[in-house]
């Protein structure tokens, strides 16, 4: 639950669930460039907290110091195998990003583009992430779902895995939200709210998802976080992080 109140024109969230903004919609050439004018838009839209693209921790002792003046918080950063493995074997800047992930407190780690092919290195990092105390989160688009659960099953036959679950992928996917959570249950331990027509991203309660229910849905597994995620929008990234934002306020969150 949130109360709101307004801060420097925008709308500042405090409660017990707390919301973070997948920093995408601003465009990664410009967080890798800067992330202070991303994250001084989030704040403003009412986040208390990002997911970024994994190559913001190039910036770290800015990152570090912005987050300790701003009360605000990394949840997680984002990746592929490939940024961390080379034909099967862990390239070395891997132990230097988990380093800097554990200096600034960011201890999640979310994984996509997962295939039956790479789950191997997938489970590698798991091992990886484990030892040091960070989880790593499978996130989900639409074409893991071409051989059913498959992929899910497999990789969650390692304890160190568990989901990221996009909810506009699994509807662009065909899958429903209430399956997929009596499948996974709290093997589920992140989400990216988002909502989308079926090709279109939209801002939340504009799509073709029934969003009330959805958040009813979730709810059901404890989490601290919740992530709005939208890949790209007509609005500017500021105006629709804030509408979405809103969308959440209304639903008392």
């Amino acid at each position: 639950m949130a109360i709101l109140k307004m801060e420097m024109g925008g709308v500042i969230a405090v409660g017990t669930k707390k919301i973070a903004i997948q920093t995408q919609l601003w465009g990664n050439s410009n967080l890798e460039q800067d992330f202070q004018p991303i994250f001084d838009e989030a704040r403003n839209a009412g986040y208390e907290g990002a997911e970024c693209r994994f190559t913001v921790l190039k910036q770290k002792e800015r990152l570090k110091l912005y987050l300790t003046e701003h009360s605000f918080t990394l949840v997680g950063v984002h990746a592929s195998p490939e940024a961390f493995f080379d034909h099967g074997i862990p390239k070395p800047e891997l132990d230097s990003i988990l380093a800097d992930m554990q200096d600034l407190n960011v201890m999640r780690l979310l994984i996509s583009g997962g295939n039956l092919a790479n789950l191997q290195d997938i489970m590698i990092l798991a091992d990886r992430c484990r030892a040091v105390g960070i989880e790593l989160l499978y996130h989900n688009h639409a074409y893991e779902f071409e051989p059913g659960y498959q992929i899910f099953d497999e990789l969650l036959k390692h304890p160190g895995v568990a989901i990221a679950l996009d909810i506009g992928w699994l509807y662009r996917a065909g899958h429903k939200l209430e399956d997929f959570l009596d499948r996974y249950g709290e093997r589920i331990r992140y989400f990216h709210i988002k909502d989308t027509t079926p090709d279109q991203w939209r801002e939340l309660g504009t799509g073709d998802l029934d969003m009330k229910a959805v958040i009813k849905l979730i709810e059901q597994i404890p989490m601290d976080w919740w992530t709005v995620e939208q890949d790209n929008s007509e609005l500017k990234a500021f105006e629709s992080a804030a509408q979405s934002r809103k969308f959440l306020a209304q639903s008392d969150y």
